[in-house]
């Protein structure tokens, strides 16, 4: 009787365990923004807020939220349209998630077109052995000035 007992436990708890792993749709209520206009809205304000670092750029007198404002405008949103969306996502882990997985995306391909855009330079391709002590390196100096 007890062996039926825990396995009728363990057959609930299993169960239910089940019924917690399935995904319930979760529907965006109207008036939100949807998930695809939410990722380019969030992409710059990542950029924002990385070239910003929270400091003052010299020469730049905007504050952070002069850059929102801009970046509402861009995307022809309000402020209060963008809370309200982002904090139903908070409320809904599993959108948010897939939301910045495709932000991800997209930092990731922008700091790639960046990469390639970065001009070379030759010094950047010059390899020198810092390992030498500090010795070697003014008799190495010394050789080079007398050739």
């Amino acid at each position: 009787m007890f062996l039926s007992a825990t396995k009728n436990v363990v057959f609930a708890l299993f169960f239910a365990s089940m019924i917690a792993c399935v995904k319930h749709d979760v529907k965006l209520p109207a008036g939100y923004i949807n998930e695809q206009d939410m990722v380019p809205i969030l992409v710059d304000i990542h950029l924002i807020e990385g070239a910003r670092s929270g400091k003052l750029v010299l020469g730049d007198t905007n504050s952070l939220p002069d850059y929102y404002a801009k970046i509402y405008e861009k995307h022809n949103i309000t402020e209060a349209e963008f809370k309200e969306s982002f904090a139903w996502y908070t409320e809904h882990p599993e959108k948010l998630k897939a939301v910045y997985e495709e932000v991800i995306v997209s930092l990731s391909k922008l700091e790639e077109v960046n990469a390639r855009k970065k001009p070379r330079y030759p010094e950047d391709d010059y390899e020198e052995d810092i390992s030498l002590p500090v010795d070697s390196l003014t008799k190495n100096a010394k050789k080079k000035l007398h050739r």
